[in-house]
């Protein structure tokens, strides 16, 4: 493909990327907010969809980012002659690195909310300027960066790499190009492969949520009913959010291919 035909491609990923997380996180918002408060022990009896705002507004545009990034990776490594396995690894990573920039400071604010009813955290821009006011950018709305890199860059390899497996393995089963395969298929590639991913990765977000919200360091406690919960709630938010968002993808991006850009 020329450099054109790529750019356009991953603009269509970007937008279908939007639109998709954003559907998706609506769904799956109040799950999320009972996982942050199974770990911290914090903030029950409060709205679950506390720091949704900050989740549609910034999440939407790390989704645009993200899945933008991941076409213009994948084509450009399968380019230069990367292979089936490499190729969503390394995508998967790159894509993440980036959208780090906006989904660390989406975090520190959506889960300051879900844990604390106080007037500052009435808001997102007003928990923004708090944490600004308080940690300073980099050591506040940034807080956890190290983390939410350890935690979502393996996480997103791993996802990729099953998901790209799981879509040829379908494929090659019913005998069907991989563009012929229907949005339950992607829903259910999804479903299992984020599942799987997220379980395995539990372990690192108990760290990071911990660390972003000012916790104070503590033992993972992996046989305890409350890391037992947080697996549960993690799986349960991973799993459907991201059956959601790549089937969604999916159709997203040959709509807006079809009907706004090619």
């Amino acid at each position: 493909y020329s450099f054109c035909t790529l750019l356009v491609r991953a603009m269509d990923d970007a937008i279908g990327g939007c639109m998709a997380g954003l559907i998706a996180s609506c769904i799956t918002h109040p799950i999320d907010t009972l996982k942050t408060r199974s770990i911290t022990q914090l903030g029950f009896g409060h709205s679950l969809y506390r720091g949704f705002p900050a989740v549609a507004c910034l999440s939407t545009v790390g989704n645009g980012i993200y899945f933008g990034g991941y076409s213009w990776s994948s084509e450009k490594l399968t380019r230069a002659g990367y292979g089936e396995i490499s190729t969503p690894l390394v995508a998967g990573a790159a894509a993440n690195l980036i959208t780090l920039l906006v989904w660390v400071p989406q975090d520190v604010v959506k889960e300051r909310q879900q844990t604390n009813n106080s007037a500052q955290y009435r808001t997102m821009i007003s928990t923004a300027k708090s944490v600004v006011k308080e940690y300073g950018v980099m050591h506040g709305l940034y807080r956890g960066f190290g983390w939410s890199a350890l935690l979502y860059t393996p996480m997103c390899s791993a996802y990729f790499l099953l998901y790209e497996s799981y879509k040829k393995k379908i494929s090659k089963h019913l005998g069907i190009p991989l563009d012929s395969l229907s949005v339950s298929h992607h829903a259910v590639g999804g479903f299992l492969c984020g599942g799987v991913s997220a379980a395995i990765t539990t372990p690192v977000d108990y760290l990071k949520i911990r660390k972003q919200i000012g916790l104070p360091p503590s033992p993972i406690p992996l046989l305890t009913k409350s890391f037992a919960h947080a697996v549960m709630y993690r799986v349960a938010v991973i799993s459907p959010n991201y059956a959601l968002t790549i089937a969604l993808w999916e159709t997203c991006r040959k709509f807006v291919s079809t009907n706004l850009l090619l």
